[in-house]
C-alpha cells in the first residue's frame, strides 16, 4: 500500500539543527550572513553539474567551456570574483553544500515520524526535468543511452514531489512553452521507493500537510476552477529532497501524453526507477573531493577582498547576480 499522508517535518516535535529549508529557499535576507552565504537550489546544482563535467584538479578551477557560459555559477564567479576573489566565491558554495549533506544525513527517519503506521507501505516520488537547463546532468548518468536494470548514483542533490502533476510544471521552463518536437528531451522520473527502503530514508518532506487519499482532485485535477490552478501552483509543489548518492535502478521506460486545459498536449518519456539506497562509498568519495578543492583553493587562489565586503546590503547586487 503506497503511503499517502505526509507532515512537514517543521512542525514535528523533532530537534532540527539548521533546517534545510533555511539553507535552499531563504533567499536575500536582510539579516547578517544571509545576506552572501545564503544561496538557492539552483545554484547549488548547478555548482554541482559544472564541478563534475569540468574541475580541473591541477588547476584548482572549474573550467566549464562556452556551452555552459550562461548557466548560473558562471555568471555568479564573474560578477563575484571582481570583488572578494574567486577563492571566496567558490569556499562558500562548498561550505554550504556540505552543510546540506550533512542535515539531510541529521533528518529523522521515515521510522521515526511514523513509528506504527508504515508496515507494507512503499513511497512513489516524481520529478520533472527542464531538459535545457539540466543537460548537464543527464551527460554525467549518459541518460541517452540507460537502458533497463541501468544502475545510476545522482551527482546533485534531487528535488522531487509526491504529485505527479507537479511533476508536470517543471517538464517545461513555462506553462505556456510550446513543446519541441523530440518527446525524449521532455522527460519525468517516477522513483519508486520500497517499505525496506524506506523505513531509513531520511524524512526530507519540505511541503505542507497533506492527505493524498483525501485530495482525490490531485488525481483528477480541476483544472476548469481558476482558484484551484493558483493554489495547486503556490501551496502544493510537497518536496522531497534526495540527497547526493541516490543508488536508482531503471525499471522501465514509457512514452506518455496529456491533454488538458492547463498543460494542453504533452507528450513527455517516463523513466521509472527503484530506489536502492544511498551509495556510501560515492558519497565519500564526494565529501573528499569537496574538501580537497576547498584546500586547495585555500592553498593556491588569493582572494581579493574579506567575505564581510559583500555582507553590507548596499553593495549585495555588486557581488551576485542571482
Amino acid at each position: 500500500m503506497e503511503l499517502n499522508i505526509f507532515y512537514n517535518y517543521k512542525n514535528l516535535k523533532i530537534n532540527v539543527d539548521e533546517k534545510i529549508f533555511d539553507l535552499l529557499y531563504k533567499w536575500k535576507s536582510n539579516n547578517g550572513d544571509a545576506l552572501y552565504a545564503t544561496i538557492n537550489y539552483k545554484r547549488i546544482i548547478d555548482f554541482l553539474i559544472l564541478f563534475n563535467l569540468f574541475y580541473n584538479k591541477k588547476k584548482c578551477l572549474i573550467e566549464f567551456n562556452d556551452e555552459y557560459k550562461n548557466n548560473i555559477i558562471p555568471q555568479y564567479i564573474s560578477a563575484c570574483e571582481k570583488k572578494i576573489g574567486y577563492r571566496l566565491c567558490i569556499e562558500e558554495e562548498i561550505k554550504t553544500i556540505l552543510l546540506l549533506f550533512k542535515n539531510i544525513n541529521k533528518t529523522p527517519l521515515f521510522r521515526q515520524v511514523y513509528p506504527k503506521t508504515l508496515k507494507s507501505k512503499f513511497m512513489t516520488l516524481y520529478r520533472g526535468f527542464q531538459n535545457d537547463r539540466y543537460s548537464g546532468f543527464f551527460h554525467i548518468l549518459d541518460h541517452d543511452n540507460l537502458k533497463i536494470n541501468s544502475i545510476i548514483t545522482t551527482p546533485t542533490f534531487l528535488s522531487t514531489t509526491v504529485i505527479k502533476y507537479t511533476a508536470l510544471f517543471f517538464i517545461r521552463s513555462s506553462l505556456y512553452e510550446v513543446q519541441g518536437v523530440d518527446i525524449n528531451k521532455t522527460i519525468m522520473w517516477k522513483i519508486k521507493i520500497p517499505n525496506d527502503k524506506l523505513m531509513d530514508f531520511p524524512y526530507t518532506y519540505l511541503g505542507k500537510n497533506v492527505n493524498l487519499n483525501k485530495l482525490k482532485k490531485f488525481n483528477n485535477p480541476n483544472f476548469n476552477d481558476e482558484t484551484f490552478i493558483n493554489k495547486f501552483i503556490n501551496d502544493y509543489e510537497c518536496e522531497f529532497l534526495l540527497n547526493i548518492g541516490a543508488s536508482l535502478k531503471l525499471t522501465s521506460i514509457k512514452y506518455k501524453s496529456i491533454n488538458d486545459k492547463l498543460f494542453g498536449k504533452l507528450n513527455f518519456k517516463l523513466l521509472t526507477f527503484e530506489f536502492l539506497g544511498y551509495d556510501k562509498i560515492y558519497q565519500n568519495k564526494f565529501l573528499k573531493n569537496m574538501k580537497e578543492f576547498k584546500k586547495c583553493l585555500y592553498v593556491n587562489t588569493p582572494h581579493v577582498k574579506p567575505l564581510y565586503y559583500c555582507k553590507n546590503p548596499k553593495r549585495l547586487l555588486n557581488c551576485t547576480v542571482i
